[in-house]
């Protein structure tokens, strides 16, 4: 169970939230503009950002797990890449 909830922080444009990789919590941020690339603009607002990571939430969590197993525990910035095989939102 995170500690904090997912939130949109309107200086970074984006919705900020932790994950539990391995015992320890990563810090973990995903741009507005990635959500609205990758699932159809969907994520116009701070609470729709909010509303589109909480519906994506395994996936985009399976990115962040991938990256910190490969990189280390440093906060990480999805990428739109990331979210789609082909790194396209169609």
């Amino acid at each position: 169970m995170p500690r904090y909830d997912p939130y949109y922080a309107d200086d970074t444009r984006g919705v900020h939230f932790e994950v539990l990789v391995d015992g320890h919590y990563v810090q973990a941020y995903v741009a507005q503009a990635v959500l609205l690339a990758t699932y159809y603009g969907i994520a116009t607002t701070g609470t729709e950002c909010v509303n589109a990571y909480l519906a994506h939430r395994v996936a985009i969590n399976q990115v962040v797990m991938s990256r910190v197993r490969a990189h280390g525990q440093e906060t990480v910035l999805v990428q739109a890449d990331e979210l789609t095989p082909s790194g396209k939102p169609w």
